[in-house]
């Protein structure tokens, strides 16, 4: 998600994060049935460009929410605390 919010773009997602347009494709679709509402707004493109994808306000803030959660678990794990009292 992160990938096609920076690009705006699934294929071109896909393509920097080297992994098949499908499986990206796949893994949002995946996001969008578990979480029950819709992670993207797309415009269909061509043979003349035009197309892409851009994050919902449901997918927004799953991924800042991601991001945080991320940003502890680093802090927690790197942390001399979270090691002493095991």
């Amino acid at each position: 998600m992160d990938a096609v919010d920076r690009y705006g773009s699934i294929t071109e997602a896909a393509r920097r994060t080297g992994i098949s347009y499908k499986h990206a494709w796949d893994r949002l679709a995946d996001v969008q049935t578990a979480i029950g509402r819709p992670m993207l707004r797309t415009r269909r493109g061509g043979k003349m460009g035009g197309g892409g994808a851009e994050l919902t306000e449901t997918a927004r803030a799953l991924l800042r929410n991601y991001q945080r959660l991320k940003e502890e678990m680093k802090r927690v794990v790197e942390g001399s605390e979270f090691w002493l009292s095991i």
